[in-house]
């Protein structure tokens, strides 16, 4: 889920979402400007901030994984190579490269002693 950081002003009923206990943190403030600056705040919403970019993180982690049923003869050139990462798209292009070089080469050599 999300991470979600709910700011109350300190007073409010505590209904709905406004309730603790959920998973989210509620955090009670005096609304002026000297809330933000106070240690607690500045902790919670620096922990906030860290919980929201690791839940991005791990999101895109997701989108690059491939379910375990995943059907390789269904998918396009185009979206097998946008799955690679940068070192993995090197090692293809040598691959391809040494099997033409190699192709190549057992075409040059089969033609010397196949078409004499």
């Amino acid at each position: 889920e999300q991470p979600l950081l709910v700011i109350v002003e300190d007073g409010s009923r505590n209904e709905g979402l406004l309730e603790s206990g959920y998973d989210w943190y509620v955090l009670k403030v005096k609304i002026d400007r000297s809330s933000i600056n106070t240690r607690e705040f500045r902790g919670v919403f620096s922990d906030w901030v860290k919980r929201v970019k690791d839940f991005d993180s791990e999101q895109q982690r997701k989108k690059k994984e491939l379910p375990p049923e995943f059907d390789f003869s269904k998918i396009k050139i185009h979206e097998f190579l946008s799955l690679m990462t940068p070192g993995q798209m090197w090692k293809f292009i040598a691959a391809i490269f040494s099997i033409m070089v190699a192709s190549y080469t057992l075409g040059m050599y089969l033609s010397k002693y196949l078409f004499k």
